[in-house]
């Protein structure tokens, strides 16, 4: 699952901070496809990899039963 992915999950899930982050993330890598997201990357905060892992991480924690 790309990050891009993952954003788009959460805010179909109503999780709409983590996934602007994580889109955000998504557009600064230095390999990352153009988004369809109409909100400039500048309009979004910068987060690192590592970062953006660990609102990955949280998100999935917050959603899946255990």
């Amino acid at each position: 699952m790309t990050l891009r992915n993952l954003a788009t999950l959460l805010r179909r899930l109503g999780d709409d901070e983590p996934a602007a982050l994580l889109d955000a993330a998504a557009d600064r890598a230095p390999d990352a496809p153009p988004s369809a997201d109409r909100t400039p990357s500048g309009a979004r905060p910068a987060i690192g990899r590592g970062e953006a892992l660990e609102i990955a991480r949280a998100a999935l924690r917050r959603r899946l039963p255990g």
